[in-house]
């Protein structure tokens, strides 16, 4: 996400006030995350925000990976999960109007 000024900041805010957000996140990723949920149908933003919080978790408490690198991928999974279902969601929208 590109920088933003304060005041285009708090625009963005104000409008995705009411996207929920997951449960488990990272606070500096919250703004990217509610951009995200917002571009889906309301009817499957609490649902994706639940999986985004489960692959989140499982990735902060996974054993395998060294304690401060944990985190970073925690966010990193989720992010790419939350990326994908948005691009397939678009994508598939794309082509039924294509006719």
């Amino acid at each position: 996400m590109a920088k933003l000024s304060f005041t285009e900041k708090k625009k963005l805010e104000e409008s995705l006030k009411y996207v929920p957000l997951p449960k488990m996140c990272d606070t500096e990723d919250n703004l990217w995350i509610k951009t995200y949920l917002k571009r889906l149908p309301e009817r499957y933003r609490q649902e994706v925000a639940n999986l985004y919080s489960i692959i989140f978790l499982r990735k902060l408490h996974d054993r395998n990976l060294h304690d401060l690198k944990r985190k970073g991928e925690a966010r990193r999974h989720a992010n790419a999960l939350l990326h994908n279902i948005v691009h397939l969601y678009e994508k598939s929208n794309k082509n039924e109007y294509d006719c």
